[in-house]
């Protein structure tokens, strides 16, 4: 079995320029230098009034990891959690025992 040269050539450099062309089309991104710059940081905050009806909002506060300041701050309502007490719905405030 004799291996002829050329045609080892040939493969070989047909094998190393399909990989180089999957490397560069596969890892081609505008934003190269973005990933991981913000972190999201989260705080539940739980509220109540002087009836004794409980409230829950989400602090979501945005950070720039390269700079450390602050990009974005909000509140947004907790709407995932109801708490077993009060899931039935009471016509005013007056209905809370």
């Amino acid at each position: 079995m004799e291996v002829n040269m050329k045609e080892y050539v040939i493969g070989f450099t047909t094998g190393l320029i399909v990989v180089l062309t999957m490397f560069l089309s596969l890892g081609s991104t505008n934003n190269a230098l973005s990933p991981g710059q913000y972190q999201v940081d989260t705080v539940l905050l739980a509220q109540e009034d002087y009836v004794g009806n409980k409230s829950y909002e989400v602090l979501v506060t945005v950070f720039d990891t390269r700079t450390g300041e602050v990009k974005q701050k909000r509140r947004e309502s907790h709407v995932n959690y109801i708490a077993p007490k009060y899931k039935e719905k009471k016509s005013s405030a007056f209905d809370y025992k």
